[in-house]
């Protein structure tokens, strides 16, 4: 989505590795929020955005730091997330250590609920499937909507990727008017189409791991933002 508000000329964003993140082993981590609030004031922006993806557990915080702040929690089919990180890194089995552990420095296991963690226990072994792994690893992340209590929060838009991908000129402007800014037009959604919508569909998952994913997909579909209706319910900042 970002990538819609890099066209829009009002706005400044922050990609994931930027000055709101640390040097070196820190550069995907956010500084502190005053240093944070410093570097949005100086901006001469009517929009700012930021993509702090890895503190996802700190939703709650930038909320109540950032002035003004709006979240845009983006959310897509399970089976399609577990093909993409497939195909894109291989320790799957290895990230869900810091969660059975409860490691306070890895942003896998931070502001993972006990309830949450037991799953995974349960689910573990050192011998499960990629797949199964990194199917758990997208739950983990995405109970957060409901352990945090953001569905129910007006500044939050969860948004549904397959339906931003379908209709990204619809969505968009539905997020703007949330935002209170004027749609720019579809010239910054001419690039999205929904060619990888379905790309996971011939993920194979244990019949549990796919039953408690399916189980949170239909709970996010229930809360989802939607074009139609003005419900606002993911990291944007104005």
């Amino acid at each position: 989505m970002n990538s819609v508000f890099d066209k829009d000329i009002r706005s400044q964003v922050f990609h994931e590795d930027s000055a709101l993140t640390g040097p070196n082993e820190r550069r995907h981590k956010l500084k502190d929020f005053d240093e944070i609030n410093q570097i949005f004031r100086r901006s001469r922006r009517p929009l700012i955005v930021a993509e702090p993806k890895l503190q996802s557990h700190l939703a709650r915080t930038f909320l109540a730091e950032i002035p003004q702040s709006t979240m845009i929690w983006m959310f897509r089919h399970f089976k399609d997330a577990v093909f993409s990180k497939l195909l894109r890194f291989s320790s799957q089995i290895a990230n869900l250590i810091p969660i059975l552990n409860n490691d306070p420095h890895n942003w896998r296991s931070q502001g993972v609920s006990a309830e949450t963690r037991s799953l995974v226990t349960h689910f573990y072994s050192p011998n499960m499937t990629r797949a199964d792994a990194a199917a758990l690893l997208w739950y983990v992340r995405n109970m957060l909507i409901f352990e945090y209590d953001l569905h129910n929060r007006p500044d939050v838009i969860l948004c549904k990727y397959e339906d931003f991908s379908r209709d990204s000129s619809s969505m968009m402007r539905a997020i703007y008017g949330s935002i209170g800014l004027s749609y720019p037009g579809d010239v910054v959604v001419k690039h999205i189409n929904a060619n990888n919508i379905g790309i996971g569909k011939d993920i194979k998952l244990s019949s549990d791991v796919g039953d408690l994913c399916a189980s949170l997909l239909r709970q996010l579909d229930h809360c989802k933002f939607s074009a139609n209706k003005r419900d606002v319910q993911t990291i944007t900042g104005t």
